[in-house]
């Protein structure tokens, strides 16, 4: 590894030197300008791999790599079709510019039939579209570092021409695949209102054999099980809501959803709250450790839900407000209950 790491600065330095020779000698071109800026490539790239000598886990490599890939696609789906088309030509309208400026003695565009030299901007930015789309008509031909230029050109313009039509593809797929995206979207969150109705349901009718005096041992030993559920349920609230604003393919709730579910879980707290009261009056064993736990945590689960819709503002004030001032109370005689 050190023997290649040797290499890559003697071939760097090698390039350097060989270019500031020329440049000293006053001999300009595009190839020398592309050796130094090589060798300088080739010099820094070794300096980083001998300062950082320290010991990187491959997770670590993987996950640097995977952020690197994300902020490279995020910037790419941000571009719509039409950005990236004026995108391509303005490259290629910046070649056809530097064919026309920089033409000398040494360098510069030939008319095929006449043997005279390029003389319009015109005529530099149309050899540039034809090199660029590789159709090569063979009426204006490069000549000296301008061979080398266009090559460079034909490379890097049938790498964006790809890229752009990649681009115009992807509109159709990128459709369907929002219009998938939103139909499992809606079918998560009335999933999520369901079991929250459910949870409700099972509370009433378990109230409701309180109340009989029908429900038997094992069934109030076991409300831990429609905690729980209730629980796995607010854990998912939380992938809705605890989403992160810059991520582009995550679809933020409505805030007529987002009100409609926070609703819901108030209700839910309030029917616990109400069977705990029927449970304390009917004088029955209830409180076991396991369902003492977990409604504790569908408390802190509750909070920390609350606190995102706080930060996020995604309803209006009022409405915000009112709801934390139900959730304080509803919560507070929970709490109590426990007690």
């Amino acid at each position: 590894m050190q023997i290649k790491n040797i290499g890559t600065l003697l071939m760097g330095g090698f390039l350097v030197a060989v270019s500031l020779f020329f440049l000293y000698k006053k001999v300009y071109g595009f190839s020398i300008i592309l050796s130094l800026l090589i060798g300088l490539s080739l010099i820094i790239y070794y300096l980083s791999k001998s300062l950082n000598k320290e010991f990187i886990p491959l997770e670590e490599i993987i996950e640097r790599q995977k952020k690197h890939q994300n902020r490279i696609t995020r910037i790419f789906d941000k571009l719509t079709f039409f950005d990236m088309f004026m995108i391509w030509v303005l490259i290629i309208s910046v070649f056809g510019v530097t064919f026309y400026f920089a033409s000398d003695e040494a360098s510069y565009l030939l008319y095929a039939k006449s043997n005279q030299a390029v003389s319009t901007l015109a005529d530099s930015i149309y050899f540039s579209f034809i090199t660029a789309t590789s159709t090569g008509f063979g009426d204006i031909i490069p000549q000296g570092n301008f061979k080398t230029m266009a090559i460079f050109e034909v490379v890097f313009g049938l790498v964006l021409l790809a890229t752009l039509t990649s681009k115009l593809v992807s509109i159709k797929e990128d459709a369907i695949l929002t219009e998938i995206y939103e139909i499992s979207f809606n079918e998560r969150l009335s999933r999520l209102r369901s079991s929250l109705l459910a949870f409700r349901q099972n509370i009433g009718r378990m109230m409701s054999k309180v109340e009989e005096g029908s429900i038997s041992k094992r069934e109030v030993d076991d409300i831990y099980v429609y905690i729980s559920l209730f629980e796995t349920s607010l854990n998912e609230v939380i992938t809705f809501f605890g989403k992160s604003e810059s991520n582009i393919f995550l679809k933020q709730v409505d805030p007529v959803n987002t009100e409609l579910i926070f609703n819901s879980i108030l209700q839910s707290f309030q029917k616990l709250d109400e069977l705990i009261l029927v449970l304390k009056h009917s004088r029955m064993q209830w409180k076991r450790d396991i369902t003492i736990e977990m409604i504790k945590r569908c408390i802190t689960l509750s909070e920390k839900l609350f606190e995102q819709l706080n930060a996020s503002k995604t309803i209006p004030e009022k409405i915000s407000n009112d709801m934390n001032s139900q959730k304080r109370r509803i919560l507070a005689s929970v709490k109590d209950g426990l007690l």
